[in-house]
């Protein structure tokens, strides 16, 4: 395809001009292969990271509340500016995603969120609906008998994008990752592009209902889940026209259209199937597992993310820490 519509985002002190790509079909689109033959996509935070890390400790140590006054411009960090960067390009010209492992893993977790907060904030707006920084950790809850994220449990999510609001899309979603599970928990990645052009392939007389408004519940804070609000809940799975958009998580779909009394359609229905079954589809899927100090920065509108179930030691439970991040 031809050239992709950007969403433009300034960080004046360094100059910093982050551009975004909506989806559209033929951009950003690849397979597992294609992962294994360039792997830019992962990489080793910089040793330069240090002296940025040492000031920014001491600025914060000067705080109340760090995570909370943090603002981008507050203090001249150039190695964090550079890694932002490098993980925009990934976002935006790379293959959608950048994992960058070992961030201050030795230092405290205060910090490790700080540096993190740091990190997002010169990539776009950071969106508050769960608060500047959002704990993900197993908090004994079910999700399919209270309406609450599968991010507070300890199930496997299926392949998704975040947030169930029509009125709330985070451009950019990302995971630090302070203690993994003890088992499981393992992190995968899908192009929505691919599996967009291999639906157009295989089954468009399906792929159609995948441009048609469905229903969501609600789940997302600050979103009202009266009937009405529920109803109007609605948009597609990819968006209609050009750019395309990619928005998805079943269950909630299943749920809203339950709750709405509007069952959904045969052909919708097999169209979920087969969308479901190419998100699956093993050359589509990149698994890999995040430790200590690792951070996982995802376009949000042309990648699906699942996370698999896992087993939490009782001492050590599993804890990430996820931003949602808005470039427009």
């Amino acid at each position: 395809m031809e050239s992709v519509v950007h969403l433009l985002i300034i960080r004046e002190q360094f100059h910093m001009a982050i551009a975004l790509p909506v989806l559209r079909s033929g951009t950003l689109a690849w397979t597992t292969a294609d992962l294994c033959t360039d792997l830019s996509w992962q990489q080793d935070a910089p040793a330069s990271l240090e002296a940025d890390i040492q000031r920014l400790d001491h600025w914060a140590n000067q705080q109340d509340d760090p995570i909370q006054a943090w603002s981008w411009g507050l203090l001249s960090l150039p190695a964090i500016a550079t890694l932002a960067r490098a993980i925009a390009q990934q976002i935006t010209n790379g293959f959608g995603f950048s994992w960058v492992r070992n961030v201050a893993p030795g230092q405290a977790p205060e910090l490790q969120r700080l540096v993190y907060l740091v990190i997002g904030s010169a990539l776009g707006n950071i969106l508050e609906n769960y608060g500047r920084l959002y704990t993900v950790t197993n908090r004994g809850v079910c999700y399919k008998t209270q309406a609450v994220p599968v991010s507070m449990t300890d199930a496997a999510t299926d392949f998704h994008t975040d947030s169930s609001a029509r009125l709330v899309e985070p451009d950019i979603i990302s995971l630090l990752c302070l203690q993994p599970g003890k088992t499981g928990g393992d992190s995968r990645l899908c192009s929505a592009i691919t599996v967009h052009d291999y639906l157009e392939d295989t089954a468009p007389h399906l792929l159609k209902y995948l441009y048609e408004p469905m229903i969501r519940d609600v789940v997302t804070p600050g979103a009202s889940r009266d009937l009405n609000c529920l109803r109007a809940n609605a948009f597609p799975v990819f968006g209609p026209g050009q750019p395309l958009t990619f928005r998805y998580m079943r269950y909630w779909i299943e749920k809203g259209h339950k709750r709405a009394n509007l069952p959904l359609s045969d052909g919708q229905l097999a169209a979920l199937d087969a969308l479901d079954q190419a998100l699956e589809q093993p050359d589509h899927v990149q698994t890999f597992r995040m430790e200590k100090g690792d951070q996982l920065w995802v376009n949000n509108r042309c990648l699906a993310h699942d996370r698999r179930s896992y087993v939490d030691d009782p001492e050590n439970p599993r804890t990430m820490v996820r931003m949602w991040i808005e470039c427009s």
